[in-house]
């Protein structure tokens, strides 16, 4: 969350749509650290010019009828920029006098005013149900340290925090599991008898006092540095409320919106506040963006502070609304802002190129990574631009930037990480993936896949390389002997070696001739895989389970084919929760018409495998039992249904699982954690699995000194 790089290096990430950060476009945040060191490059950059008369420079108006006038990089403008806040960010003299210790310190944010409330209104909730109900404010104290344990430590379920094998002891001796589903189940954050009357014009008002009272603590307890960041974060919800929102892009799709203002080096949370929808209160014509950065940073005005926006926020009608308040401003320009002038716009630029705008106490660059392309930076907070005596020559604006990463990045970057099974990349990509540690998919051992790329084209070195040379006499090379006893030689790059390749498979993959006979439509490539036989069993197995309960209970096929069809198309649809795939807001009509929720919910409990009766039998010599015979016959279908290609790529997956047995997975780099993991063969070209397994533990009939790798 700290990390530090050249301006060089940001411009680049600005540039690249891959940037693990650049989602449903937030832009990177810029400012100059003025504690940095200086490059040898920078200290050896000339004073900046003086500026020549205003008149000789050729102006601009833009659509929107702001007058530009182009500037001379290097040059000062006439605008002198106001004087900056000179301290870094620090605790409030309150705070300081009141935090002794960590308790304190929590207690300085939640107070116990704030506390009580919660002791009160949750206490009002449950009696309705249980008149002698009682929470004192110790117990909620150690429920809400449940809370904080539970996310610190992952695991799978609530339950699991409680078990043997996955529980938090610290959690198991602070309160009873059920205890504190019961607290959970009633927690309440305000007066439920008067709810309805605040809802009218509040439509948080189901939290709005506690959160007030807590972002009134944030501002009070801390006082940010020069630098301040705004962004919009996405906290993930299954709440269904009026304002929920969804956003394609994000690793959780639904949740809160919050506009958030962050000091920049601290990344401390100085204001923020949810986005309701539409505000009735807004001025007629103002911008969002405008009222969201002036909101937030109302309480930090008027003392030389710069807010870093990106190009959702960033206008030069907002940089003069900031500049009459003493802040400035520093953030990307959308390169379709009606603001931009139209010598800025064209694209067919010369590669590392500047140009230099200024206007009424602002300044736009404009520069070109290469061509058509280019990047507008918009800043109320310098008065002149230089560029780095360097081959790109890069506008150094700031001399370094920092990056605000979003809380709990780390979660974010993960759900952005390609699975690798699915990834084609070039034999030298992937040896230099392999070589770097920070590689995003060299998680957990799992190595990337090498293939040559027979549909890349060479490069202009590949295709002038002469001929390999015809191999040297053997003994003429030194000969070296391994660790294990294998004898390698060192030989020439280019030069034939003494064996003769086998003859490559030369066919693509493809369906096999009876899968070609067989399918002629969606059904049918359905039923090659998971057959009727097989879907008699699992009817019958299901039937059994559920008779146990029901001695009337009934499914047959064509209701067991419909759910499988709920379950495939919940899949393709993601929703908050399994009631939200029938409301009438997020459902799916076809979902809805296909089967009621309480009958989908009824075949999934009961949905087995796998004949319970000899379940246990069966389970002494195979721990998948379960699933076993289902798995088989699934997996002998994908071999006999598709011929795959010449190349063949073999991995590991971990499937999420939230089932609790004794072959379970937790691998800490993964984004879901834990898991059943599988062994894979894809065909490399269609990534069709021709070949899984799963991975049981330590396998008794594995041959002694073989590795697992080579079974």
């Amino acid at each position: 969350m700290q990390t530090r790089c050249t301006t060089q290096k940001a411009l680049e990430l600005i540039q690249s749509s891959a940037s693990p950060w650049d989602s449903d476009g937030e832009d990177i945040d810029l400012q100059p650290d003025s504690d940095s060191e200086l490059s040898s490059d920078e200290e050896t950059l000339p004073p900046p010019q003086k500026r020549a008369r205003l008149g000789s420079e050729p102006s601009q108006t833009a659509k929107d009828g702001t007058v530009w006038r182009e500037e001379q990089v290097g040059t000062h403008l006439d605008f002198t920029p106001i004087e900056p806040y000179a301290t870094d960010g620090e605790p409030s003299a309150e705070a300081r006098r009141s935090i002794q210790s960590r308790l304190q310190s929590f207690l300085c944010f939640i107070t116990l005013d704030m506390l009580r409330s919660i002791q009160e209104w949750t206490t009002q909730h449950a009696r309705q149900e249980q008149q002698d109900w009682f929470m004192d404010l110790p117990e909620l104290m150690a429920f809400i340290s449940v809370v904080i344990l539970r996310g610190v430590n992952k695991v799978p379920s609530l339950c699991d925090s409680w078990s043997a094998n996955l529980g938090n002891p610290r959690i198991i001796a602070t309160m009873a599991r059920s205890r504190f589903q019961n607290i959970m189940r009633h927690l309440r954050f305000d007066d439920m008898l008067t709810r309805s009357e605040r809802a009218e014009t509040d439509k948080f008002a189901a939290i709005s006092d506690v959160w007030g009272s807590f972002v009134t603590n944030c501002i009070a307890s801390y006082n940010p540095g020069r630098h301040i960041t705004i962004d919009a974060q996405l906290y993930p919800s299954k709440t269904r409320c009026c304002f929920l929102q969804y956003i394609a892009t994000k690793p959780d799709k639904f949740g809160i919106k919050f506009w958030v203002a962050c000091d920049l080096k601290s990344q401390y949370i100085c204001n923020a506040f949810p986005y309701l929808g539409k505000d009735p209160n807004r001025p007629s014509g103002e911008r969002l963006s405008e009222t969201v950065v002036m909101r937030l940073m109302e309480p930090f005005m008027d003392k030389g502070r710069t807010v870093t926006t990106d190009n959702f926020f960033t206008s030069l009608s907002l940089a003069q609304r900031l500049l009459s308040r003493k802040t400035t401003i520093l953030g990307t320009v959308n390169e379709r802002s009606r603001e931009i002038p139209q010598s800025a716009r064209q694209m067919d630029r010369t590669e590392f190129t500047t140009q230099v705008f200024s206007t009424t106490g602002a300044t736009l660059t404009v520069y070109a990574p290469k061509r058509k392309k280019a990047v507008y930076v918009l800043s109320s907070m310098h008065s002149v631009v230089e560029t780095e005596d360097t081959t790109k020559r890069k506008p150094n604006t700031e001399r370094r930037v920092d990056f605000l990463v979003e809380l709990a990045k780390e979660l974010a970057n993960s759900h952005f990480t390609r699975n690798k099974m699915q990834t084609r990349c070039t034999t030298q990509e992937a040896l230099e993936l392999i070589q770097s540690s920070a590689s995003p998919w060299d998680s957990d051992g799992e190595d990337i896949d090498l293939q040559p790329d027979s549909d890349s084209e060479l490069s202009s070195d590949e295709e002038t390389l002469p001929p390999p040379q015809k191999r040297a006499h053997l003994g003429s090379e030194p000969s070296q002997t391994a660790k294990d006893g294998t004898v390698w030689r060192e030989e020439q790059v280019g030069t034939h070696l003494d064996f003769t390749p086998i003859e490559p498979y030369a066919t693509d993959g493809e369906p096999s001739a009876e899968a070609r006979r067989s399918i002629q439509s969606r059904l049918q490539s359905f039923l090659c895989f998971i057959t009727l036989d097989m879907l008699r069993s699992i009817q019958e197995w299901t039937t059994q389970h559920a008779r146990q309960e029901q001695q009337d209970w009934f499914m047959d096929l064509p209701e067991l084919m419909a759910f499988i069809s709920v379950v495939i198309l919940r899949g393709v649809n993601k929703v908050p929760s399994l009631c939200d795939s029938w409301s009438a807001n997020l459902g799916n009509p076809r979902i809805i018409a296909t089967m009621a929720r309480s009958r989908f919910q009824n075949i999934m409990r009961h949905l087995r495998f796998d004949d319970m009766l000899t379940r246990s039998e069966r389970a002494e010599t195979d721990k998948f039992a379960a699933i076993s015979d289902v798995w088989g016959s699934f997996v002998t279908n994908c071999i006999a249904s598709y011929n795959p290609g010449r190349h063949i790529t073999i991995d590991a997956q971990l499937y999420p699982s939230k089932a609790r047995c004794c072959f379970l997975q937790y691998i800490a780099t993964k984004p879901d954690k834990f898991g059943i993991k599988f062994w894979v063969a894809c065909d490399l070209k269609s990534q069709y699995i021709c070949n899984a397994f799963p991975y049981l533990g330590k396998d008794p009939n594995r041959p002694s000194g073989e590795r697992l790798s080579e079974l």
